[in-house]
Order: structure tokens, then C-alpha cells, then sequence
């Protein structure tokens, strides 16, 4: 793990190299068959690592070719596309999903992959609070945040899984994300189901968000939820994109049915 101890020692820190310490991985897969999907995310973050440590990343892509053959060279592109994307501004994008929802995941890979960001985006896992969605979302959002502090991120976009997003977005993204680096921003929002937040904001929201479950139901019961909080907290730094670049997909009338009859 060269790279990691390049990034290390860039830091001022100290790396050791310990001879009887050894990574190893599973044997390969058998001749002629697939290639498994978890390769293709080896590869990336493998791409990801070479880059971040400022490391030519040919040779990571000819290792990959000789052991996976020609169809690295369309990781390689997804990975290069994905790098010129406007929203691999931001350090994280995570989009936010029910367990119990699989579906929905599904659904919003497929509209990330059309957007050219599906490598990019992490699921978060939801916290379900029974009679209370508000709560349910802060916790989540709080979640995303806390682990963007404890990466030192300078940022981290949180998408639900209902988003979905505008014919033209990348375009519209572009000089969106173009205006943000001219700010002095805390929370921007994109539109319906996708608000980023940055450093600046994170000790705050961390220190006024509850992390449990009964704290947080009070606390959006008195605060009407994060949106709303939020609007009031950071008035003077929160920015709201327009024209939007996201909406949200509209709910599913059975289900809605279903809830009621319930």
C-alpha cells in the first residue's frame, strides 16, 4: 500500500515498513470466469489511492488489464468520466436509503449511473423512526455529516432516494458548482432531495442535532425539521441553486393507499 504511505509521510508523518507484516488477498477466480463486480471497485479505489498520492495510475490499469484484460479500459473511462464530473467537486456524495426500501436504492443507482456519478455515491442506511420521517431524515443527514468530519472532508452531498434530476444537470451543475467555489457557502441545495453541507457548518449542526432516536423526535417536533432549521441557523451562508437541479420522484399512490389504510 505504497500510496498510502506517500500520502503519510506528504502529511509529516512517519511510515514504517515492517517486513513480517504482509497484505494478502483470496486466490483468483477460476479461468473463464466473470470477472466480479467487486474487481471493477478494487480497481477504482485503487485509481482513486494512486491518484489522491499524486502516483502515476498506468501502472495500476496495466495490472488490471493483464489480470482482468480489455474491459479495464471501460472502468477506465467511467473512472476518468466521473473524475471530470462537476459534482467530484464535492469530497463525498452519499445518498441516504431504507433497508427495508431496496427497491428505491436500486432505482436511484440507475439515475446516478445515467447522471455519470454511480461510482461516486455511497448508500447511507436510514434510521426508521416510526411516526416521525422527520426525525428519521435528521439522523441520517447527521450520520453523513459526522462521518464527513471524522474523514476531514471539506464537504459531503447527501442525496435521498427518491431524487431525481433535470434533463440538462450536468450542465446546469457545472456552473452551479462554478458560482459555489466563489462563496463563502455552509449548505447548498440543489433542489429537491440533495443539499450539501460544508465544514464550516458541520460543528455546529453536530453540536444542536441530537444523535438518538427520543432526542431527535422531540427536537424535530420543536424544530420542524433540519430544512427548516437550517434555513434559520445558516440565513446568511445557505444557498439555494436556481434554476433547481434536482426534484423528487413522486410518491407511489399505492403505497401512499396502503399507508393510509394502514
Amino acid at each position: 500500500m505504497g500510496s498510502l504511505h506517500k500520502r503519510f509521510r506528504a502529511a509529516g508523518a512517519r511510515a514504517l515498513c515492517l517486513p513480517f507484516l504482509r497484505w494478502t488477498r483470496r486466490p483468483g477466480r477460476p479461468p473463464g470466469t466473470a470477472v466480479p463486480v467487486e474487481t471493477a471497485d478494487r480497481c477504482r479505489d485503487h485509481l482513486l489511492a494512486w491518484e489522491e498520492a499524486g502516483l502515476a495510475v498506468e501502472p495500476v490499469v496495466d495490472h488490471y488489464r493483464e489480470a482482468c484484460g480489455d474491459v479495464v479500459d471501460a472502468w477506465w473511462a467511467e473512472h476518468a468520466a466521473e473524475r471530470a464530473h462537476p459534482l467530484d467537486e464535492f469530497d463525498a456524495l452519499v445518498c441516504v436509503s431504507a433497508d427495508a426500501d431496496a427497491h428505491r436504492w436500486v432505482a436511484a443507482h440507475r439515475r446516478f449511473r445515467r447522471l455519470g456519478i454511480a461510482g461516486r455515491v455511497r448508500r447511507l442506511p436510514a434510521p426508521v423512526v416510526p411516526g416521525e420521517p422527520a426525525a428519521g431524515h435528521a439522523l441520517a443527514h447527521r450520520t453523513a455529516i459526522a462521518q464527513a468530519r471524522q474523514r476531514g472532508l471539506r464537504h459531503v452531498l447527501v442525496f435521498e432516494d427518491d431524487v431525481v434530476f433535470c434533463h440538462d444537470a450536468t450542465s446546469v451543475l457545472r456552473a452551479h458548482v462554478a458560482e459555489l467555489a466563489d462563496r463563502r457557502w455552509t449548505v447548498c441545495r440543489f433542489g429537491g432531495s440533495a443539499v450539501a453541507y460544508h465544514a464550516r457548518a458541520f460543528d455546529r449542526l453536530l453540536d444542536e442535532l441530537p444523535g438518538g432516536q427520543a432526542e431527535m423526535r422531540a427536537w424535530a417536533g420543536s424544530h420542524g425539521g433540519l430544512e427548516q432549521f437550517c434555513s434559520r441557523r445558516f440565513a446568511d451562508t445557505l444557498v439555494q441553486v436556481s434554476p433547481a437541479v434536482t426534484t423528487r420522484e413522486p410518491a407511489d399512490p399505492e403505497a401512499l393507499s396502503g399507508a393510509a389504510r394502514g
